[in-house]
């Protein structure tokens, strides 16, 4: 009896001891996976070669667009019923729409003859004229599988007297309902209105003096 009693008390020792560090374990939440960063890709460029009747080349200045805290942020934003956006949790822009947006027409009007510089706003640079851009909504539509997109676009003189304002409403339908699909989405969208862009500020520049 005295020799099962021997036997029993390590094995129950073990027992007591597992029991004991079992609810002293600390667990540790499992890493999340850092969002996947989206970037929209430079547009293409110009399909004609235009230049001014004038002979002169021009210089353009594209304002930062002015939009809404969600717009200017890097999140990806969905509707999926109502009036709420959510944005995406698992995707970001690389960087925030309105800059890519601003980026992105510079250097697509920048490969035309008839302009001489398009650069992005900044201190000092003194344009003939200014690009000023306002975003409206940019989000992807669960209901309809669409990009929705508002925007206007304003072109404003050296003292920025305003000449030209052109807004776009737009539904461009996506593929899938995904990050990647509105991204796709958007840069269909941007080739195509950056050359509508284009066409437009040419039509209206063609015959202004920017001297007078």
């Amino acid at each position: 009896m005295l020799k099962q009693a021997r036997r029993f008390f390590p094995l129950a020792l073990l027992l007591i001891s597992g029991w004991m560090l079992s609810g002293c374990l600390v667990t540790f939440p499992q890493a999340t996976q850092a969002p996947q960063p989206l970037l929209l890709s430079s547009l293409k460029g110009p399909d004609q070669i235009r230049e001014l009747p004038s002979g002169k080349t021009l210089h353009l200045a594209v304002e930062r667009p002015m939009a809404s805290a969600p717009l200017r942020s890097r999140e990806l934003w969905y509707r999926e019923s109502g009036h709420r956006l959510t944005p995406f949790s698992k995707h970001l822009w690389a960087e925030s729409l309105d800059l890519q947006v601003q980026q992105l027409l510079t250097e697509a009007l920048g490969q035309q003859l008839w302009i001489q510089a398009s650069l992005a706003d900044l201190p000092g640079y003194r344009a003939d004229y200014r690009i000023r851009l306002t975003l409206n909504q940019w989000y992807l539509q669960m209901e309809n599988q669409s990009l929705q997109i508002s925007l206007q676009l304003n072109l404003l003189d050296a003292t920025g007297r305003n000449l030209l304002q052109q807004q776009w409403s737009a539904e461009q339908p996506v593929r899938t309902l995904s990050p990647g699909g509105m991204a796709t989405a958007s840069q269909q969208w941007l080739e195509q209105w950056s050359e509508e862009v284009s066409q437009l500020l040419y039509d209206h520049l063609k015959d202004l003096d920017p001297d007078q």
